[in-house]
């Protein structure tokens, strides 16, 4: 295995404007950093996954040859036609893999995860959750991935491909569920419809997502493109989320919302549509056009993996949506480059036109606290949008103006690591 030892250096622009509160900051990387997170790879994933198709070929048992009723024999297209319709009827075995999971294959159709046991993705319904988890493979443009409310499980995604461009649906739902996903492989979630989502968690329940690479775990491991498993999140339409909650159920206050997600590794690269974070809460989840559902985004946890996420316009690249307080983001490991849109930072809550005046009565939608950076090998580069001069982390504004307030926006390396404070710009690009 590739092995990495990075010094923890976290490059500064720090500027608090007393009148509000607001702390800017950017944070560079060491060059050449930036190659990792366009493309990965798994040693043997592909062998491991053709290997493991091979032994789950399917084996049906023809129904019985037809009785012949007075003395009449059946055509050959009857015979053929009546073999057919009854093959259909045969439900098809559950599949596991070597190591105990139950092998779903999404391009065979929709996949839904219950207290009871999956169903769908080519297999027969099971009769009882399996304790080992979920194995999911295959590509597809019609069908999606849900795990139902209540529901604790493990899910391995394996060269997976979800494309959602039609219906109302989202590529794959985790709302209200304790899911752990580990990345084997390079997999894509992609949405391309209007308030809707690649990766979906609504809510602030006490509910968790995880997020990990086969690795996670292991001592001294770092993620690299040679050994780590990938996710490419999108939303490719106006107000489609990457990975968090989705605006067609903001106005619920119980869906609302985004909390409680765990990057342990892996290669992550998320973008939203317009109006959304890449990560965290989707636009105005804390004040929708007057409904006061008054959600946002907290506890977002990054300790390993390279991530990138680049936020839509008036979006932070992780945290909050248009006009989407944040409470709680911690990184203590890893490589993150975060960016921001139009009058929005990096890391921290989304901003506003002022052509829209419904904002001038939610100010508090703008607040940032607890955004905390510490560890050992972490490396961060946050930048705001450098045609309306926004910070790398802090708050989003309101047109020029910046009604909200940052607190505790720290850096603190482990002793016996460096970190590096400085004055500088940011930039329009991560």
């Amino acid at each position: 295995m590739k092995k990495r030892k990075r010094i923890w250096m976290i490059s500064m622009v720090l500027a608090i404007t007393a009148a509000h509160g607001t702390i800017l900051a950017e944070a560079q990387e060491t060059e050449g950093s930036v190659e990792a997170i366009t493309q990965t790879t798994e040693d043997g994933t592909e062998l491991d996954t053709k290997i493991l198709m091979e032994t789950v070929k399917e084996h049906i048992d023809l129904p019985k040859e037809t009785e012949q009723v007075s003395g009449c024999k059946p055509t050959e297209d009857a015979v053929k036609k009546s073999s057919v319709q009854q093959v259909k009827q045969v439900q098809k075995p559950v599949k596991k893999t070597a190591n105990g999971q139950t092998l779903l294959d999404v391009s065979k159709g929709n996949i839904t995860i219950k207290s009871s046991g999956a169903t769908g993705g080519g297999t027969s319904s099971e009769t009882s959750l399996n304790p080992l988890g979920y194995r999911i493979i295959g590509k597809t443009t019609s069908y999606y991935i849900k795990v139902e409310a209540g529901v604790t499980t493990d899910i391995t995604l394996d060269n997976v491909s979800v494309t959602s461009n039609s219906g109302s649906k989202n590529c794959m739902d985790v709302s209200h569920a304790n899911v752990t996903i580990t990345l084997a492989g390079n997999n894509m979630l992609s949405c391309g419809i209007q308030n809707y989502g690649a990766l979906v968690k609504d809510g602030m329940d006490k509910t968790e997502l995880i997020i990990q690479c086969e690795h996670a775990g292991e001592k001294g491991h770092q993620c690299d493109k040679d050994t780590c498993g990938s996710l490419q999140a999108k939303g490719t339409e106006m107000h489609a989320t990457a990975i968090g909650n989705i605006i067609a159920n903001r106005t619920v206050k119980e869906e609302s919302g985004f909390s409680n997600l765990t990057i342990k590794g892996g290669i992550i690269n998320a973008q939203a549509g317009e109006h959304n974070c890449a990560i965290g809460a989707a636009c105005g989840s804390y004040a929708n056009g007057g409904i006061d559902t008054k959600q946002y985004a907290k506890n977002i946890r990054i300790e390993g993996g390279i991530i990138t996420a680049k936020g839509g316009t008036l979006c932070a690249g992780i945290g909050g949506g248009k006009v989407t307080p944040v409470d709680g983001i911690y990184i203590t490991g890893g490589t993150v480059y975060a960016s921001g849109g139009k009058y929005s930072p990096g890391i921290g809550s989304g901003g506003a036109e002022t052509t829209e005046s419904e904002w001038e009565k939610t100010p508090e939608g703008f607040n940032v606290s607890n955004i905390v950076i510490s560890g050992g090998s972490t490396l961060v580069k946050a930048v705001g949008d450098k045609n309306t001069s926004m910070p790398g982390i802090g708050c989003g504004k309101y047109g020029t103006k910046t009604p909200g307030t940052a607190t505790n926006i720290c850096a603190v390396p482990d002793s016996g690591y460096q970190g590096y404070i400085q004055d500088g710009t940011s930039e329009n690009r991560v």
